[in-house]
């Protein structure tokens, strides 16, 4: 992992902490749509939405930032759910990527791990991983994530199987 790499993450976790993944991502640019978002997940704002902010928690990062797009729903004027999409998050002009996660969702473990791809302005790649918890009386919860720099490793694993 570069110098670049565990900078930036720990920049990140300096200013937000690892609670405040929610405040990291809500300082993300996500193209067009941002303002929107950021007034509808905001607690502070007069558009505040609590289903929105709601939204965005219960569906967990893994869902929030799949595909190719960030997709999410939102409620509308008339009260009315929409799919909104929106460009995949930047911050500071890093780029983030949905790369895999596991754990949650009903019948799975509590503990998730969901790993995204940062590709910085000078076209270096990073990792970074964060880790929260989904209940199923509560869906995904981020008030003790964390998130921390990674690396990918390949493991070579063996399988022995029966002689007929």
């Amino acid at each position: 992992m570069s110098q670049q790499v565990y900078e930036f993450v720990n920049g990140i976790r300096a200013k937000y902490g690892d609670r405040g993944i929610i405040n990291f991502f809500l300082a993300c640019d996500y193209g067009e749509r941002t303002e929107y978002l950021r007034n509808k997940m905001n607690e502070d704002s007069p558009d505040y939405d609590e289903d929105v902010r709601g939204e965005f928690i219960a569906e967990g990062i893994e869902n929030f930032m799949g595909g190719d797009a960030v997709r999410m729903y939102v409620r509308d004027d008339n009260d009315n759910w929409e799919v909104v999409t929106l460009d995949n998050p930047t911050y500071e002009g890093v780029k983030f990527e949905f790369v895999e996660s596991e754990g949650g969702g009903e019948g799975g473990s509590e503990d998730v791990r969901t790993v995204l791809k940062m590709t910085f302005p000078d076209g270096e790649i990073g990792f970074i991983q964060i880790r929260y918890n989904y209940y199923s009386y509560e869906g995904f919860t981020f008030e003790w994530s964390s998130f921390r720099a990674a690396y990918p490793e390949e493991r070579v694993v063996v399988f022995y199987n029966d002689i007929a």
